[in-house]
């Protein structure tokens, strides 16, 4: 469960980086495009409604992918960094073994210890299975934003070139 995770957690990095990249670059050619279109065309409408749907789908994206990586609350069976040490009073930022849980360990017979190991096990394991689902579904929603924010910029481009062609657009009064 935990490299699934961070496959997850990559996936979502890589959707916030390239999500971002197309919303800057669909603010910047859509700018340029408004702004070069006749106001009297019929291909302004559609760019501005294609631009702020693709600015949409970019930001969507980036909040999807942002949610899939603040999921962080996985179970260890045995506990974490933080609950088996305690603050070293003596020594900043040092950690020592804190006696009191690795004795209620230690002080099991092995029957007990093994069935309390089993269940701590499974517990972590539906939970952590349950956030990398979660995660999963972000990501997942995240990247099918992502590809809506492709399809508009390319379409933008589309319109864009169509405009160029028909005398429609024009880079002087676009910049």
């Amino acid at each position: 469960e935990f490299e699934l995770k961070s496959d997850l957690d990559g996936k979502a990095n890589n959707i916030i980086t390239t999500s971002g990249t197309i919303a800057g670059f669909l603010l910047v050619f859509g700018t340029i495009l408004l702004g070069g279109l006749d106001t009297n065309s019929g291909l302004s409408g559609y760019a501005t409604v294609l631009l702020i749907g693709g600015i949409a789908t970019a930001v969507g994206a980036i909040f999807s992918s942002i949610y899939s990586s603040v999921l962080r609350k996985y179970l260890y069976a045995v506990g974490n960094v933080s609950e088996l040490t305690i603050e070293d009073k003596n020594i900043k930022g040092k950690r020592l073994p804190n006696e009191k849980i690795i004795k209620g360990y230690t002080s099991k017979n092995e029957s007990e210890f093994t069935q309390e190991m089993i269940v701590a096990y499974a517990k972590c394991i539906y939970n952590n299975a349950s956030k990398n689902r979660k995660k999963a579904i972000a990501v997942l929603i995240g990247r099918r934003a992502f590809f809506g924010s492709l399809i508009f910029a390319f379409v933008l481009i589309l319109i864009m070139i169509l405009a160029f062609n028909t005398g429609e657009f024009s880079l002087r009064s676009g910049l």
